[in-house]
Parts: structure tokens; C-alpha cells; sequence
């Protein structure tokens, strides 16, 4: 009787073969993938080299099968990460992009449909919640974004290990961006962002929900 692993978190259930058979046609119209395992019962616990946690304990021969071959990229200056080849390119230009629409945005206080104060951002039109100052993070954290993305590399890794202390690097390509900034221009941005978050704080500290 095959055991089915449904979800990452290590999920798994018995089987008959028939429905089985049944849950595996089912699984393939839906695009999704099935595993089967026919361990003897042995288990382990693999170490998440992106979220730096330990994942359940696993079927084993699912594990070695699987999970150690799985294959992330990653920003090298966030934790972003992806699956897929690419995505960190398109994540640090969205990065110098969203940088562009907040570079003068700013908190704007204003009443929803329901009459709360809640905080706009001038610069993609988001709406927070009044209280958090989470409007002035958002921008503040748009604003200082291309700082911290000046030189990225994505990293092509191997997600998951046996060892806590062991990382499989498998590639490093650095990318080189068009919206990097001179020495000068970041300087003068930084004191730009000094006056810009402390006038958003100020607005923030001024209204409060009744």
C-alpha cells in the first residue's frame, strides 16, 4: 500500500492502489506533482538552507529523492528566492523600479468607506492601517532598497541539507543594474529619505483612530 507525501510540510497518508491510481490522475489534471514512498519507516529532518529552520521529519528514501535535490536561486542582498531561473533579475529590477515611484512619495492621511483614518503612499496609491506607521515603512524601506541592491548576485543553491552548517553553492552570477546609482546621488538621496521619514513619522504620530 503506497504511502502519498500531499504537501511540503511532510503530510502523508495510505493508500489502496486503487485510489491511489485515482488520486495521481487526479493530481495530474490540476498540474500538480505526486510522490510515493515505500520506506521501511525510516525518517529524517532536513535542514531549510532559506529559512533556516528544520523541516518534519521525512520518509527518507522521499527525502533523498526529493527534497536534497531541490534547486533555489537567491538574492544575495535579501532573502527573496525563487524556483525558477530569472526571477531574481526581474526582483532587482522591480527593486530600482519601485524605487523610482516612492522617491518622493509621502503619507497621506485620509477616511475609507467606513470612516477610519487609514494612511495612503503617494507613490502606488497602497493603503495601511493609521496606527502601525506602516505606510512611512513601506516608503522608507522602497526609498532604501536600491542602497542595500547595489551589487547583487543570485545564488544558484541547493534549499535543503542534512548538516545545519552545511550550504551547497552551486553558481554565482553577478548582475549588474542600470539603475545603480554614483556615490554622490546615493549621499544626496540619503538626506533626502532623512527629511522625508521624519516629516511621514510626524504625520503619522498626528492622527488617531476614534
Amino acid at each position: 500500500m503506497p504511502e502519498v507525501i500531499l504537501d511540503q510540510s511532510g503530510t502523508a497518508t495510505q493508500m489502496t492502489d486503487t485510489e491511489y491510481r485515482r488520486h495521481v490522475d487526479a493530481a495530474k489534471r490540476n498540474g500538480q506533482d505526486v510522490y510515493a514512498s515505500t520506506d521501511t519507516g525510516l525518517s529524517i529532518s532536513l535542514w531549510d538552507c532559506v529559512d533556516h529552520t528544520w523541516t518534519k521529519p521525512l520518509p527518507d528514501q522521499f527525502a533523498q529523492q526529493h527534497y536534497l535535490r531541490k534547486v533555489v536561486f537567491k538574492c544575495s542582498a535579501c532573502d527573496y528566492h525563487s524556483s525558477f531561473d530569472g526571477d531574481v533579475v526581474k526582483h532587482a529590477n522591480r527593486v530600482f523600479e519601485q524605487a523610482k515611484i516612492h522617491r518622493t512619495a509621502e503619507v497621506i492621511p485620509q477616511q475609507n468607506a467606513v470612516g477610519q483614518i487609514v494612511h495612503l503612499c503617494s507613490g502606488c496609491g497602497s493603503e495601511f492601517p493609521a496606527r502601525k506607521a506602516q505606510c512611512a515603512w513601506h516608503i522608507e524601506a522602497s526609498q532604501a532598497a536600491p542602497e542595500i541592491h547595489a551589487e547583487v548576485k543570485e545564488i544558484t543553491m541547493k534549499r535543503f541539507s542534512l548538516d545545519a552548517s552545511e550550504l551547497t553553492v552551486l553558481a554565482e552570477n553577478t548582475l549588474w543594474l542600470s539603475g545603480e546609482t554614483s556615490t554622490t546621488e546615493q549621499n544626496e538621496e540619503r538626506s533626502k529619505r532623512k527629511r522625508r521619514r521624519n516629516r511621514n513619522r510626524g504625520k503619522s504620530n498626528g492622527y488617531r483612530d476614534e
